[in-house]
């Protein structure tokens, strides 16, 4: 490893051994930087499963990255006194233990950089209590949706008025998509927006599957193996593949399997039952990020599910990981979105969520080419690859770093 250059202080309230798109991408990039000669200390949280059923962990993730960043998990006082004072203050207890903590951090040590990452925006708003006790400190909040423009959320008051906080006096705003940029950065002033970088999600060498792998499709099973890695929800879980599957099916074409491994609503469990679709769905519990990775590497292709709407400014972090198994990408998203921004760049088939006969379309299209034995041509090349690499991502982001303070240490 390179000679020490920067020393970081990260927030993130998810982290390995948490499986989650944050606590996954999150690692890579500060595993990335770590290996380019920087020391990484990450304050976070340890996830209540009673709160979070569907949360699932995996130790093998932690200790991939135990030896790239240092992680201290923060635990808050609940003692009866603190309870009652933070009462007084409306302040959440995790977001008061870190603020003392990283303050006895950053009196003891110089650091090079402050770093939030949400969500939750919570994270910045313990950015915002130290930036304004260590003024001279860097810091960069790290956006991975957005916050008072998130339509899948009800922003308060307060939400608004955190965030032009945040973006006020963060010295970098970083974002995960252009799209998003510009939704949020909309509403202030032009100036502002000198200070707010586009960072997209990012995948590790290791991941990628090796050459041989692009063309594993066991046996000579004609039909076409769709799948999906992680959890359905909200607006997000697709019916319009159902209708679509059911078209079919009443149509007499068979040969398609979808696979869901994740967390499913009842509500979409249940319309899969009532479509009577058992025979082409097949639904299973949350893996860890492993297991998934192998089981991306024998599909024919690779689903991604974005909510119906005019525009999407979010990029799911699947589609990187996807894009590290090699297969095609199959998307249900709208014609303006960040996902179709992505499959632009790495190739694969695209339709609207809401669209039934286009997604039935794209389906027999598939099937067809799987058949064919000419699937092999939507899959993303190592040059796609190589452009989301944590590498490059840890490259840029040291590149903003550095523009703050020039290297140097700053308490």
């Amino acid at each position: 490893m390179e000679p020490v250059t920067q020393s970081i202080l990260a927030v993130s309230w998810s982290m390995p051994p948490a499986v989650l798109p944050q606590s996954i991408q999150i690692s890579r990039l500060l595993g990335a930087m770590s290996g380019q000669g920087c020391e990484i200390h990450v304050l976070t949280s340890l996830i209540d499963k009673k709160q979070y059923p569907t949360f699932i962990s995996d130790d093998a993730l932690a200790a991939r990255y135990a030896d790239k960043f240092r992680t201290s998990i923060v635990i808050p006082d609940y003692g009866a006194k603190i309870r009652r004072k933070l009462r007084r203050s409306k302040a959440p207890l995790w977001e008061e233990a870190v603020c003392k903590h990283a303050a006895s951090l950053l009196k003891k040590t110089p650091h090079t950089a402050l770093i939030t990452f949400a969500q939750p925006f919570s994270d910045h708003l313990i950015g915002l209590r130290l930036k304004r006790d260590f003024p001279r400190l860097p810091w960069i909040a790290h956006f991975s949706d957005p916050w008072a423009d998130n339509p899948y959320a009800t922003p308060t008051a307060d939400d608004h008025k955190h965030e032009r906080e945040t973006i006020e006096l963060a010295d970098a705003l970083v974002f995960t998509t252009e799209r998003t940029k510009k939704l949020v950065m909309r509403k202030y002033p032009e100036a502002w927006a000198t200070r707010a970088h586009v960072l997209a999600h990012c995948l590790e060498p290791d991941d990628i599957a090796p050459p041989h792998a692009l063309h594993a499709i066991e046996g000579d099973e004609p039909d076409l193996h769709i799948l999906h890695t992680g959890n359905l929800y909200d607006a997000r879980a697709p019916y319009g593949l159902l209708f679509a599957l059911l078209r079919l099916k009443k149509k007499g074409m068979g040969g398609i399997k979808v696979s869901f491994v994740g967390h499913a609503q009842p509500a979409f469990l249940a319309m899969l039952k009532a479509c009577a679709l058992e025979d082409s769905i097949f639904c299973q519990a949350s893996l860890p990020p492993v297991e998934c990775n192998v089981l991306c590497a024998k599909a024919d292709v690779l689903l991604v599910c974005d909510a119906p709407a005019p525009e999407s400014v979010f990029l799911p972090s699947k589609l990187v990981d996807y894009l590290a198994a090699g297969r095609p990408i199959l998307a249900l998203t709208p014609q303006q979105s960040s996902t179709t921004d992505f499959l632009r760049d790495v190739g694969g088939f695209s339709a609207p969520p809401e669209d039934v006969e286009a997604i039935a379309t794209t389906l027999e299209n598939l099937l067809r080419m799987k058949r064919q034995g000419t699937l092999e041509t939507l899959c993303p090349t190592p040059v796609a690859q190589h452009m989301y690499l944590a590498e490059t991502a840890a490259d840029r982001l040291l590149g903003i770093i550095a523009s703050l303070n020039n290297g140097g240490m700053c308490t």
